[in-house]
């Protein structure tokens, strides 16, 4: 969901708006990182090589945790 509150804020009559599209493209970023955050996705960006693979897998994941007694 684009979080668009009113035609006011976000012209959404034309989606290939450069406005548009940086914004579309902003909130992709935004999501993406949120999930990943939460599920430790693969493939993500955040692994360059195989190596790093297996300490992000190992990695706690947020959905496993409750972030109110983890300090």
């Amino acid at each position: 969901m684009l979080s668009i509150k009113n035609e006011k804020e976000m012209n959404v009559d034309n989606p290939c708006l450069d406005e548009f599209y940086e914004y579309f493209c902003r909130t992709v970023k935004t999501n993406a990182q949120m999930y990943e955050e939460v599920f430790n996705t693969l493939p993500t960006n955040q692994i360059r090589n195989f190596v790093a693979t297996g300490n992000y897998t190992e990695k706690s994941k947020l959905r496993d945790t409750d972030p109110l007694t983890v300090c």
